[in-house]
């Protein structure tokens, strides 16, 4: 996933990765909810940063017009989102799908919402 972001925000930065963002996203969402409903942890499912995930992806579907809406999801992704990276210890290990799901839904918000602050905005 992080080589293909990283192909995909470089080359195409203003269309595609939008589109390839909401797939895997939603993809990684929908992994966890499985997981996490087979393990009967279902309600984990109702943490802050899936909320914020769900509405970084209303913003880029939807609304995208919004400064408001703009603006708060910044503030989610590289507030609480970034500190939750520290805090829950996240690191990058390749073989373990769980721990690069938990690193994606805190740590691609964030990534996400620079890039449209700084690069999309202005466009």
């Amino acid at each position: 996933i992080l080589v293909s972001f990283s192909y995909m925000i470089g080359k195409y930065p203003n269309d595609h990765f939008y589109t390839y963002y909401l797939y895997v996203t939603l993809f990684m969402l929908a992994m966890r909810v499985a997981n996490y409903r087979l393990q009967g942890w279902h309600y984990y499912i109702s943490d802050f940063c899936y909320y914020a995930n769900l509405l970084i992806l209303y913003l880029i579907t939807y609304d995208s017009h919004n400064a408001q809406l703009v603006k708060i999801c910044f503030l989610y992704a590289n507030g609480d989102l970034s500190f939750a990276v520290w805090f829950f210890r996240g690191s990058l290990v390749l073989h373990k799908p769980d721990i690069l799901t938990n690193l994606g839904i805190h740590l691609l918000p964030m990534m996400i919402m620079y890039h449209i602050r700084w690069f999309t905005i202005p466009d």
